[in-house]
């Protein structure tokens, strides 16, 4: 499986149109972490750029996943292919004792 990063031109100004998505955005990005498709997901404080890092098995799976994405569509995008990308799992670990 491959990990691409990908960075999303947020348009300006948004619009209403674009502000309606947010919640069906929301919905598709909780469905592609769930499915262990999307790792991260993180928008600038400035609102202007969205950093996405995903696996799939091709740059065309990457782009179908984008497009399950509703916002794309309104959205410049380019993707990386990445060597590796390192995270700390911010997941606390559960003990039995």
């Amino acid at each position: 499986m491959n990990q691409y990063m990908v960075e999303m031109e947020v348009p300006r100004p948004v619009n209403e149109e674009f502000m309606s998505l947010i919640p069906e955005q929301r919905q598709a990005v909780s469905t592609l972490f769930s499915r262990g498709k999307l790792i991260s997901y993180s928008l600038d404080q400035e609102r202007s750029k969205l950093w996405i890092i995903m696996t799939a098995s091709s740059e065309s799976e990457l782009v179908l996943l984008l497009d399950e994405l509703p916002m794309t569509m309104h959205m410049d995008y380019q993707y990386y292919e990445l060597m590796f990308h390192e995270t700390i799992s911010m997941i606390p670990t559960m003990s039995m004792n």
